[in-house]
């Protein structure tokens, strides 16, 4: 026997059928509803959104090969956001001096495995900092090179700035075709980049007596660890039987210079540096000992000078002493 349907099945399938009308009504008139897009197309004030930008053109590469060599690819690009991919470690480095871009290419014969060298040309923005970057990574088994001032061979790679460019040049292995083909690279890409030498007169400062083989190092930014000590030259001596260094910072004024040398000694107390009894030769200034090592800081002028991390006192004070006659000597 059929069940007959019940009040309550009838008022749930007509309120479904409602809803399914309903539904149906707001598509077909939405057909009819014009998109936002085209309603502010027609408003007098529209402007349409800019097109989409072209791709950039090919960057023109600044490393060419000398006669008698060739190109073996494209130049690579990096700038500050991609370095770390090529020099996964080193970029921290690069990036505070004032790093602009790298370009890198590979250079030689198609036919000869031990001329191909590959260039890594650093455009750091100035002299000043593409020679912060040489000379913080100067290694112990340079051999000077004469074809500019700031150039050194360590095994297969050929090191030196030019202009606001550091470069590095290396090659496949150290044989003396491999180096004929660094120095005639070398020599190309000056040619191809003129530029100004290097003005680093603070070098001057330091004492050429005891000092180390090798070129003072620039820290840009960060010197000795401090935020606050920027542009600071340091070379390195031996006193006897101690390792020391020498450091020299110019500031704008005497007032700067004595407000540097004043925050960098509160620094190194809060880190547990004592001061000391002053040198009698020397009585401004401040000598500290810095958990066995020892420091000396003073100005003179609107320099910040002093030595740092002394095997001993004695040595600190003679190197202190020569530093001051140094910079109290009238400029040439």
């Amino acid at each position: 026997m059929a069940r007959k349907t019940g009040w309550g099945e009838t008022l749930l399938g007509l309120a479904i059928l409602a809803v399914l009308a309903g539904v149906g009504a707001a598509v077909y008139f939405e057909q009819f509803r014009p998109h936002p897009a085209a309603a502010a197309a027609d408003r007098p004030d529209y402007h349409p959104p800019p097109a989409s930008r072209p791709a950039a053109p090919p960057r023109p590469s600044r490393v060419n090969p000398p006669d008698g060599m060739a190109a073996l690819g494209p130049s690579e690009f990096f700038d500050p956001d991609t370095l770390y991919e090529k020099i996964d470690g080193r970029a921290e480095l690069y990036l505070p001096a004032g790093f602009q871009s790298l370009e890198c290419r590979r250079l030689g014969l198609p036919d000869d495995e031990d001329s191909v060298v590959e260039v890594f040309l650093y455009d750091m923005g100035s002299a000043r900092s593409a020679y912060a970057v040489f000379s913080l990574q100067q290694r112990e088994d340079a051999e000077p090179r004469d074809f500019t001032r700031y150039a050194y061979l360590a095994e297969n790679a050929l090191f030196f700035c030019h202009g606001p460019y550091y470069l590095e040049i290396v090659a496949g292995t150290a044989d003396a075709a491999a180096r004929d083909a660094l120095r005639r690279t070398a020599t190309q890409l000056m040619a191809d980049l003129p530029a100004e030498p290097v003005d680093l007169p603070e070098a001057a400062l330091l004492p050429e007596a005891h000092r180390l083989p090798g070129h003072p190092r620039l820290y840009r930014a960060d010197g000795l660890g401090f935020a606050l000590l920027a542009d600071l030259v340091v070379a390195d001596y031996q006193i006897g039987e101690f390792s020391l260094s020498g450091f020299v910072c110019a500031r704008g004024s005497e007032a700067d210079a004595a407000k540097l040398a004043q925050a960098y000694q509160q620094y190194i107390m809060d880190d547990g540096a004592m001061l000391q009894t002053p040198i009698p030769e020397l009585p401004d200034a401040r000598v500290l000992d810095f958990y066995g090592t020892w420091q000396v800081l003073f100005t003179r002028g609107r320099y910040f000078a002093g030595v740092h991390q002394a095997g001993d006192r004695l040595s600190a004070e003679q190197l202190a002493l020569l530093l001051d006659r140094q910079l109290s000597e009238p400029a040439p």
